[in-house]
């Protein structure tokens, strides 16, 4: 064991515990990596990789002036509701699109 004040890091055989002493820790064990930051975890990289799945149990956001894109490959599922400036279906603008009226034959006006 590794002490200084009430920090410490704590190695067994298969496990490697670590603790600030000011509520962050984390504990290597087996095969299974886990951090507890109550103050917030930050990763500055250019680029961040996950191998396998993903669960979020909290929100999830873009930050302050946004601007980035999303790309998915497989299926999305939304069970709330999804907000957009426009969405784009087969090539096709959510608020931007018309259709020929069944009555004259004319073109409707776009959604409002």
């Amino acid at each position: 064991r590794l002490f200084s004040g009430s920090a410490f890091i704590e190695m067994d055989d298969g496990t490697i515990k670590g603790n600030t002493g000011q509520g962050a820790t984390f504990e290597l064990t087996g095969n299974k990596a886990s951090i507890n930051a109550p103050g917030g975890m930050d990763i500055t990289a250019p680029m961040t990789t996950i191998h396998g799945d993903m669960t979020i149990s909290g929100a999830i956001s873009q930050g302050a002036g946004g601007g980035g894109n999303a790309e998915f490959g497989g299926n999305v599922k939304v069970t709330g509701t999804s907000e957009a400036a426009d969405h784009v279906s087969g090539g096709k603008s959510g608020k931007d699109h018309t259709h020929l009226e069944n009555g004259q034959g004319k073109q409707t006006n776009k959604p409002t």
